[in-house]
């Protein structure tokens, strides 16, 4: 399993976590990630620290989940995070699991 590593936040950094966000770390190109509980989800976002506005989100059925790809995640490969069912801005949906291979899209 790779190690992953989170530089401490600074001050300014966390007078920017936004209240309700159940884990928090930085990515290291000025941009951080949140998971966020839902009514009856969880979302993991990218976005700038400090701004009002974030990247890109993803719906996770569970906290585990969520949890699982935040911290597994290496934003700066390029590449999704994994185990997501929903992926609202695309309408991109992975029902029940999360496995690619159920992916389909609504509009």
């Amino acid at each position: 399993m790779r190690e992953v590593r989170s530089a401490r936040p600074t001050l300014g950094q966390m007078s920017s976590i936004p209240v309700g966000a159940a884990l928090w770390r930085p990515v290291g190109d000025g941009r951080g990630l949140w998971v966020y509980p839902q009514l009856y989800t969880f979302k993991l976002v990218i976005g700038p620290i400090g701004a009002p506005w974030y990247d890109d989100h993803w719906c996770y059925k569970d906290f585990e989940g969520a949890a699982t790809a935040f911290f597994l995640w290496n934003p700066l490969d390029g590449k999704e995070p994994e185990g997501w069912v929903r992926h609202p801005p695309t309408g991109r949906r992975r029902f029940p699991d999360g496995d690619p291979a159920t992916e389909i899209v609504r509009e």
